[in-house]
Formats: structure tokens, sequence, C-alpha cells
């Protein structure tokens, strides 16, 4: 009776054959990863943005005091901050809350910028800022900048990619604040996710 000692397994042609299957394979997965990455990257920095102006609202009505978020724009140095003001001094007196970077010295979501800044007016003093009072409502003017509150603001990537899209975050009376997606206005029934 002979037994047989054979060997089974991938000769080395199998084993390239795979090797540039899956080669080719990520390099045509490489573009939609990276496209939604920079997506990511769009909605973080825009939920953060509607996060901060929450956790303002949220501090004036637990505190009772007016309490204003100030948004910096700059694609390089993005923030913003929470202040809660005392107004028994002129002009009102800041204590910082909290602070959230994005960018080269945050989260190193560098690439996004805030563009489109829409404020209630668009006097040359406008800044980005909304300043709620004690019942956590956006007050008509700012306290520690005599302007006007921010009304919305759109988030991109610079320079411009395609398939990446922008969001916008928006704070008013009516449908309060939260990210909507301005590429679905129009739809047709509207989209809960379109804006106002």
């Amino acid at each position: 009776m002979r037994t047989s000692n054979k060997i089974q397994g991938f000769t080395l042609i199998e084993l390239m054959i795979v090797v540039a299957f899956i080669a080719i394979l990520l390099l045509l997965a490489t573009p939609s990863i990276r496209v939604y990455l920079e997506n990511s990257k769009v909605r973080n920095v825009a939920e953060s943005i509607a996060a901060g102006m929450q956790k303002a609202r949220a501090h004036a009505i637990n505190r009772g005091m007016p309490t204003e978020i100030f948004i910096n724009t700059n694609a390089a140095a993005g923030f913003w901050t929470i202040n809660e003001l005392d107004t028994t001094t002129t002009p009102p007196a800041p204590t910082l809350v909290e602070t959230f970077t994005w960018g080269p010295n945050g989260h190193n979501w560098g690439s996004i910028q805030i563009n489109n800044v829409a404020l209630v007016d668009s006097s040359a003093n406008a800044t980005p800022r909304v300043t709620f009072n004690s019942i956590g409502r956006i007050m008509s003017s700012n306290l520690l900048a005599p302007t006007s509150p921010l009304l919305r603001l759109d988030v991109g990537r610079t320079p411009a990619m395609n398939g990446v899209l922008p969001l916008r975050v928006e704070a008013g009376a009516a449908r309060g604040i939260r990210v909507c997606a301005p590429h679905l206005d129009g739809r047709t029934p509207p989209d809960p996710k379109a804006c106002s």
C-alpha cells in the first residue's frame, strides 16, 4: 500500500494574480475613500459648531446669564469659544466657559473652511457671534460687540474637491439650531435634511 505525501498550496503565479487584483481594487477605492474622509471632516466641523451653539444656549438657561458663542471663521485657526457675560458691568465682562479648535492647532481639519457667513443684516460690523439670553433665546443684538447675531454659516472644503458637499449650520427661532444640506434644497417632496 502506497501513501501519497503530496503537498498542496498556491503557486507563485496564483499569488501574484491575487496581489495584482487587490492592488487594482485599492486603486479604484482610493478616490472614494478620500472623498468620504473629507466629507467626514466637513460634517465634524459643522456638527461641532452646532454643538457649541447648543452648549452656549444650555449654559445660558442653566446659569440664568446671557451667554455668547464666537466662531472664528479663519480656516488656518478655526475655533469657537463660549463666554458667560456678566451684565452688571459696562461693557459686559466675559468669563470663558469652553473653547473648541479645529485646524492645524486642534483636531487637524485644516482643509475645512467656513464660507458664506450670513448674518441677520449685512452691516460691515457684523461678526459671527450669537448671544443667548437667560431663557435660551437668541438676542437681537450681541452684547460684547453690538452687532447682529449669526443667522447661518456654510462649512465646506477649501480648495473645493469633487464629491465633497458643503453643510450649513442654521440658528433661528423657527427651527432651532441644526445642521442641514443646502444641496438638497428644492427637492420634491421636500427633504427633511434640506435647509430652510
